[in-house]
Formats: C-alpha cells, structure tokens, sequence
C-alpha cells in the first residue's frame, strides 16, 4: 500500500483521523489478503471485496464474520467500513493513473459541521443514541420505515419464485408502503407502458442487480439501458433506489434535486448534468457520500449503518427543491433554514383618506408572510392576490351591523342531516355553529406546521374525490377514519364481500353483472355498483381525496399510490381499500369552502368539479402538513386585515378575543389563554402566527374616540399625507401638485384639524391636466363640503378663492324674493358652482 495513499486522502479533505483509520484498515486488509497494490492490477480489488460483502439478511441469519481476521462488535457495519476503504484505494490508484471519474473535489467540513449542527438540533436525542439504536426521533423519522422495506427485499430476492425475476419483484416492492422512494408519477408511468417496454425495463434491473462489479458502473449501464423509456431525475431514482435497496452499503437512492443541492453545498458542484446517469455522475455522488459516512463513523462516533443513514442526514438537512426532474434549478445555492417565528403583530394604520392605507397594509401583510415585499406596485399586489388566494391573508370590513356571530361564531340554520355514510337524507331543521371570519383564519394558521421543505406541489391536473370514512360523530367512524390515517389507506363500506380486483372489473357494465348475479334488482345507480367502481376504477394512483367531516368540513386529504385491495374483515363493511400517502390532515377540522364552492354530498365518494376547487387554497393547506408531516421550523404566518376597523362596535365584534389577541397571551406564549366558545363550546385559543392589520380613517372617527380596550392590545401607526411622492405627478401633468397639497392641507389643518387632510393618493394616478382637474371636481371638492357641514365659504377658503369669479367655486348672489327684503341681512345669499373647466392658472391660489 503507497504511502501517497495516506497524501490523496487529506487532500480530498479528511482529518488526521480518518486518514489514520483508512490507514490502519489498509494495513490490516493487507496483512489478510496480501498486496493491495498487486490485487488492484487483477481484478481492480473485486475478489477482496466479494469476500467482504455481508448483507442485512446475513445479519439476521447471524451468519459467521466471513474476513479472515476477527471483528469486534457489529460486523454488518465494521464490514463496510473495510469495503469503504477498497473504495477508497481503487479510487487513488484510478486518480493517480489520471482517471476522471476518481478525481472528487474534496468535503468542506465546515460546511458538514454546520449540517452536523442543524441534525442534532432536529434530533436532540441521537447525541446519545447514534444510528445503531432502535428508538428515538431519528428512528421514528428516518430509520424505521428503511428497515421495513429493506428487509421485504431482502426476503424477496431470496425467495424461490421462478414466476417473477428479480426486477419484476422489486418493482412491486418500490412502491407498497412504505416505501416513499420513487414518485407516483413514475409508477404511473410504469404502468401505461407496452409489455413489450415494461419488461425491458425489468430486463436492465436484473441484469443490474445481478452484476456485483463497480455500483457506479453497473448503475449507469442500466440507466443506458432503460433511457428514454424513463429520463431525467425519473431514471436516476427508479435505477439507485433499486440498487440501495439490494446494495445499501455502497450504492445510495438518489432524488436529483435535494443531493445536487447537498454536493454543490458541501464540494462546490453539482454531480449531475445530463439527463442519463453516467458513471463519472453517480461516481462522483457516491465518492462524496462514502466521505460523509467515513466521518460519521470513524470523526463522530455514530456508527451508520449504510449509505441509507447517509441519505437521511443529507435529506434532513438539505432545503429540497420541488421536483426531480429540472436540473438547472437543482444546482441553484441552498437557501438559508427559515427565519425563527416573528413576534405576533396587533397593528392599526390610521390617518386621513388617500394617506396609502390600502398599499402599505397590503406591503405590511406580504413582508409579515415572506420577510420582505417586491419593490413595484404591480409586483406586490400580484403577490398579495397569490397570498390571498392561498388563503395566507384574509381581509374583511367593519361596519355598523358588523358582529360577533360574523366575527368569530355564531349559529345558522341547517336543515337535514349532516351525517355520511347514508345515500338518503333527513328532513328536520337545527341551529349550527358556524365560524367566522376570524375563527376560519385562526384555524388555517393554527393547522400550519411549517414552511415545507419543497416547493408546493401543482395538482390542479389531478382528479380530486370527496370521500367519507365513517360517519361523522359516531364513535364506530372515529375508529375508521384513525384506523385509516395509521395505516395510509381509505376505504369503502359499499361494495360487499366480494373481491373486486380481478383485471375484469376494471369496467363498469363487469361490476353490475357481478353484483347482479347475488342481488338481480340492482340498477347501476346502486351504490354498492357506482361507487364501489368510482374506488376500483375512477380514482387513478396520483389523484386526490378530500376526507370529509360532515358536510360542511374536511378533516384530510391525500394523494391515492396504490391500485384497489381488498381486505375484510377489520372494521364489517369496510372491505375495499386504496392506499394512500397522507398529504395533511388536522384534529380540527376546517370549513369546506375554504377550498370549494359547494356543499359537500352525502354520498360517500364521488368526483370533486374540477372549476369549484380553491386550487391555490387546496395547495397551500397541503403544503403546510397539518398533522400529516414534519416540516420546516416556526409555522408560516398568516394575516387578517380589517378595513374600517373603526366602524363596528369593537367590544361587541371582538367579545373574549380582545383578551386572546394579546401578543403574550398567543398558543404557545408566555401567559397563552384559551376560552370556551359559547356557540361551539369549542376550546379556542389565537395562534401566534396569526397577524393582525387594521385600518382606521380618521376623517370618520378619531382614535381618542376608540375602545381603550382596542386601544391598549394594538399598536398605533400614523400614515400622513406625503406631498413629495407627487414629484413625478407633477412633472406628468405640468401641475405644481406638491405645493398644491401642501397649501391645501394647511388651511385644512388651520380651519379644521389634522385627521381631516387630503392624501397624496388621490393625484397619484393623474397624467394630464384633466385629470387632476377630475379629481378636483369630483372627489376633493366634494369632500371638502362634506368635512365643513356644506359651508361652501370655508370650503372657498381652503380653495383660496378671493373673487366671486373664483378659479374652483364660483358664487353668485341671489336676488331675494318679493316681499324678502325684510329677512335679508349681512351681504345676503349665495348660489355656489363647482367649475366645469378648471384653468391652469387656478392652481396657484392653492400654494402656500
């Protein structure tokens, strides 16, 4: 073995240790098996590496140490840390010879302890534990479910079926849960290909997972093989998942878009730039992920168990892009973790009318959802509307017959049952809670977990099916429907005791012959025909199901990955199963039309209408996980606007939230309160991700005159008229507007007060002369007369008119009537008319 060995390794960036431990290993690899040097020139180190290899079934079969020196502790792992160390020499002698695909930038450590750092902090637990251990956090999120699938192959493969080769068999096993590793689209794909394509794809897995030579190469023949049938990030998963699951020690399951991420984060670059995995890619890859392992066990002491460990702390610590087939975007730069939780906001913005109450509650709501706002108007506003749509920002105005029952919950009549399960309906009528504006929000913000770690998922393609487990209320349904989320699949209580998965029923007329033979009167609207066929044939894998509650809530929705099953037996009817990925789901239901536009029916599974879903609210409810999924950091904010807030009765509107709303009194805050509805007798609290924007015009009602109850909870921002953001107005119009507005508020301020002036937005938008002579006419003047009581002198003085002639307001003097002499008196009475033209030269008497 070459000294040079011990060079190549700290240049690749490896610490005094690792070198050391590659080094001894080495040696005693040498002392076993002879000349490491002599035995790369045979076979390129494959005799030594075969004699090595110990899978997990051997583990559990407790099958003898087969090296010829003895190991102490956990050979499965110590195994594979002398398999990594032949990797290593063959991948120095291959440099040294001036081979590309053994020439790896080398790890930036100080990037891998800042990833160490953010896996402890999501794992406290594992300090103790490491990756050996069976329990704790890490083992709940990552391990556990590995396990599961790697041993069903292992037991597969071993298994003597001489019906289904190894590929074939595999295949199932990719995509029964839980395995997660390979997208619904994929399988989706898989199954609308010809038999005669379908079997060339198993064809390459198996001549993959029968070659023992070189994981990079035999990966990427495979790859060859199978292109163009799949491509991209599709074929880079389906053929590594395949060969991790056979080969969990030295080959690693590869979703492009987060590991493109992880490499360019901890070497500089981004293995991957073709849309057929290469060796020189994956090579690269796999260099860098034996590096991180070597670490982690022989630096950190954390004893992983293969490259599956290796895949977990790099997904958990890598901010994951949306999909897994854009490769530009894959190697953008991580973007930093999500910024801790903003302290929760009770805002009011008050001021004169046209002061851009409107834009800078817009601005405030985008930055408290996104840290920061688009500079130009029309992009903020685009955002704003994405934000509302999604559901992130609410807005509602006060007003005089504004209440509680509006605000937070009140009752409303329903007639006939809401209850599922039944085809039929009730007659009857009852009072229901409801909830309000603010419960809604509050609910939507208190489901959010976090900001997901991808980017929301479009699935406006998709069918979406409505669909009950159980009856609502009832303590039967509750066991279904938890039954149902525990174990990843709906399921429906029509359809019999039959077994519908034969190929046959894949049509409808085959499903009512069927149920006809035992039941001759049925008809095709039977719903043990039509429904059960809307489970066994409509919903595709890939679509979606809404769970309702009821029929005016939902409690989950997820994404249908597997074909109809039939299992009886657990809970009576409820036979026939599809099983599904759980996108989200809540304890607390939320309001069906906050993603559609109807009620929901009674009937218990049937095709959502595609134009009444809220797409961007169904998105983004899904994006935040509810319960379903751990997501990023603190929960995403979500902000209520209040237009006008000063025109409901605020003690009434409000009732026990006023209280609730106190920054400190927030779930999850230092003196956080909770009160018991009196409609729902729900227990209700106010989230701290909640925000709240009020908006308040001070020419309607002054701020002294507001609850002090209100005024004690919000802060109070004052938004005056900005005469200098009319610059660019007046060099459009050819109006000096800026002394305009400040002569005009002057006198404003000096014949009346200061909550009564004219904002700047109302000249914003004017480009000509005409225009501002417009806004004069039919909204300055006007409100002028309204804030002086018709007093059409003092509405002439803060116009600056002197001549009855005057360049706004004109007046002429009336003639008394017959006989009226007498009841004149002063200078008389006066007709007064706005101009119709108004002169440029009138604009003058408006400066100071």
């Amino acid at each position: 073995m070459r000294e040079a060995f011990r060079e190549w390794l700290g240049q690749r960036g490896f610490t005094a240790k690792t070198q050391s431990v590659q080094w001894s290993q080495g040696n005693r690899l040498e002392t076993a098996f002879g000349d490491l040097d002599a035995a790369y020139d045979l076979d390129a180190l494959a005799a030594i590496r075969t004699t090595l290899t110990y899978s997990k079934q051997d583990e559990r079969n407790g099958r003898p140490n087969p090296a010829p020196f003895q190991i102490d502790g956990d050979v499965y792992a110590n195994l594979a840390g002398y398999r990594a160390t032949l990797t290593y020499y063959s991948q120095f002698r291959t440099a040294e010879a001036g081979g590309e695909v053994l020439a790896p930038a080398p790890l930036n450590l100080a990037v891998l302890q800042e990833m160490k750092t953010q896996f402890l902090e999501r794992y406290p637990d594992f300090r103790e534990l490491g990756f050996q251990a069976r329990h704790g956090a890490y083992w709940d999120d990552e391990r556990a479910y590995k396990d599961v699938v790697l041993d069903r192959v292992e037991q597969a493969l071993s298994s003597a079926d001489a019906d289904e080769s190894a590929g074939a068999r595999l295949l199932k096993l990719m995509w029964q849960p839980p395995a997660n590793f390979v997208d619904w689209r994929a399988l989706a794909h898989l199954d609308s290909l010809s038999q005669t394509d379908r079997q060339a794809v198993t064809d390459a897995l198996d001549e993959m997972l029968a070659d023992s030579g070189a994981a990079s190469a035999s990966a990427a023949r495979c790859a060859s093989r199978i292109h163009p049938t799949f491509t991209g990030g599709a074929l880079r998963t389906l053929v590594t998942t395949a060969q991790a699951l056979t080969r969990p020690q030295d080959a690693i399951a590869v979703k492009t878009q987060y590991l493109q991420r992880a490499a360019k984060r901890l070497t500089g670059r981004g293995p991957f730039k073709s849309n057929v995995m290469t060796e020189v890619e994956y090579g690269e890859l796999l260099s860098l992920v034996q590096g991180v392992f070597t670490i982690m066990r022989d630096d950190w002491g954390w004893s992983p168990r293969d490259f599956w460990d290796v895949q977990s702390f790099l997904w958990v610590t890598t901010d994951v892009a949306s999909n897994d087939t854009d490769l530009e975007k894959a190697a953008a730069p991580m973007t930093s973790e999500p910024a801790a939780a903003v302290a929760p906001t009770n805002l009011i913005l008050y001021g004169p009318p046209g002061t851009g109450k409107t834009w800078t509650t817009a601005r405030r709501a985008v930055e408290l959802c996104d840290g920061d706002a688009p500079e130009t108007r029309s992009a903020l506003m685009a955002r704003y509307r994405e934000l509302v749509a999604r559901k992130r920002i609410g807005f509602v105005t006060f007003h005089q017959s504004y209440a509680y029952e509006d605000f937070v919950e009140g009752l409303r009549p329903e007639t006939g049952s809401d209850g599922e399960g039944a085809e039929g309906g009730s007659t009857g009528f009852s009072l229901r809670s409801q909830p309000g504006v603010f419960r809604k929000i509050a609910d939507l913000a208190q489901a959010n977990r976090g900001r997901p770690l991808s980017e929301p998922t479009s699935y406006r393609e998709r069918q979406v099916f409505k669909m009950s487990l159980g009856r609502s209320g009832q303590d039967e349904g509750a066991r279904i429907f938890r039954d149902a989320l525990e174990g990843e699949y709906v399921a429906l209580g029509w359809g019999g005791d039959i077994d519908w998965s034969d190929p046959r029923f894949e049509a409808f007329d085959a499903v009512k012959a069927r149920w006809r033979q035992d039941h001759p009167d049925a008809t095709g609207q039977d719903p043990n025909v039509q429904q059960l066929y809307a489970l066994r044939s409509w919903m595709k894998v890939g679509d979606l199901v809404v769970v309702s509650d009821g029929n005016k809530a939902f409690r989950a929705i997820g994404e249908v990955t597997g074909r109809y099953e039939y299992v009886a037996g657990e809970h009576s009817d409820y036979n026939h199963r599809r099983s599904v990925r759980w996108l989200w789901h809540s304890a607390e239901p939320l309001p069906r039309e906050l993603i559609y536009g109807r009620g929901f029916s009674q009937v218990s599974i049937y095709n959502l209408d595609s134009e009444q879903i809220a797409w961007p609210a169904l998105e983004q409810i899904i994006a935040g996980a509810g319960e379903a999924a751990a997501v990023g950091a603190a929960p995403e904010p979500y902000v209520l606007i209040i237009d006008e807030i000063n025109r409901a009765n605020i003690s009434k509107v409000f009732g026990e939230l006023i209280t609730l709303i106190e920054p400190d009194k927030r779930t999850g805050c230092t003196n956080a309160l909770s009160v018991t509805l009196p409609y729902s007798g729900e227990t209700f609290s106010v989230p701290a991700n909640l925000h709240i924007i009020g908006t308040m015009n001070t020419a309607d009602r002054s701020i002294a005159l507001l609850d002090t109850a209100l005024r004690r909870r919000f802060e109070f921002e004052e938004l005056l008229p900005d005469p200098e953001s009319l610059a660019e107005a007046s060099a459009r119009t050819g109006i000096d507007l800026v002394s305009v507005l400040k002569g005009l508020n002057s006198r404003i301020e000096y014949l009346f007060d200061r909550d009564h002036q004219i904002g700047h937005a109302f000249f914003m938008p004017c480009q000509t002369p005409d225009d501002v002579a417009q806004v004069m006419r039919t909204r300055v003047i006007p409100l002028l007369t309204e804030y002086f009581y018709e007093n059409w002198e003092k509405v002439r003085q803060v116009l600056g008119e002197v001549e009855d002639e005057g360049g706004f307001v004109t007046r002429t003097r009336l003639k008394p009537p017959a006989g009226g002499d007498a009841y004149e008196s002063g200078e008389g009475r006066w007709r007064y008319a706005v101009r119709s033209k108004i002169a440029l030269a009138a604009y003058d008497q408006l400066k100071p």
